[in-house]
């Protein structure tokens, strides 16, 4: 919109407009503000090694549901990267 030229009333016709699709996205974007909420406040609780082993448990939780619930099938590539990322937290870890 700004690109356009587009001034504020220029985006808030554009909202008004478009209002479904701005319900749309405001659920997931609303889920990932609190999921970012709650990461900070277990930052605040938990030592760093536990708080990046919690972040990795998150990215291979995602893995698993995409794959099982969604039926997405994964390349040889990505399950090869996430048990690399998940073995380098692991040692990094390791000596904590």
């Amino acid at each position: 919109l700004c690109m356009e030229g587009g001034s504020i009333s220029g985006i808030i016709a554009f909202l008004k407009k478009d209002y479904w699709n701005m319900v749309l996205l405001s659920v997931p974007a609303g889920v990932y503000n609190l999921q970012q909420t709650l990461e900070y406040v277990a930052l605040s609780n938990l030592d760093a090694s536990m708080f990046s082993v919690l972040v990795q448990s998150k990215l291979c939780t995602t893995a698993i549901f995409s794959v099982s619930l969604l039926g997405k099938v994964m390349r040889k590539a990505q399950v090869i990267s996430l048990i690399l990322l998940t073995t380098g937290v692991m040692l990094a870890n390791l000596g904590n």
